[in-house]
């Protein structure tokens, strides 16, 4: 929605799948004068990643890489200059690996046991969320 107003920065990074992506954004929304949003896709506690927090650098790249949490940055300082706003900083998502990651949490993995007749569904619905996130923000960079 942010970038829809055409005067925001906004970005999504993750530390875990491009370090220096993240450093990027984090310098160009620093240094844009207007507003600017930065989403960094952080794991904690709660998640229940298997292995702990100690994974939790492997589990943003995983999370980035299946297209559960894409990387992006908008800067609309390029357009003024006639340029694409926006910048992917990903390929593009192997959703074969979606269900794999999202199993690999405990908020995710318990549904199958505590709502097994929805289980399927509400992971289904998950992936093409996420399928449909992707499409839209590569439409937004046209």
């Amino acid at each position: 929605i942010a970038m829809s107003y055409g005067h925001t920065y906004v970005a999504q990074i993750s530390l875990g799948a491009n370090p220096m992506a993240a450093i990027k954004a984090l310098k160009e929304a620093e240094s844009y004068d207007g507003p600017s949003l930065v989403i960094c896709y952080a794991p904690c506690a709660n998640h229940g990643i298997k292995g702990g927090l100690a994974n939790s650098m492997k589990q943003e790249k995983m999370a980035v890489e299946c297209g559960y949490f894409p990387i992006f940055r908008y800067d609309p300082r390029l357009v003024k200059e006639g340029k694409p706003g926006l910048q992917i900083d990903m390929a593009e998502p192997d959703y074969t690996k979606f269900r794999d990651f999202v199993m690999t949490e405990t908020r995710f993995s318990q549904l199958p046991r505590v709502n097994p007749s929805e289980a399927e569904e509400l992971l289904t619905k998950s992936e093409n969320y996420a399928k449909a996130r992707w499409e839209r923000i590569k439409k937004f960079g046209l």
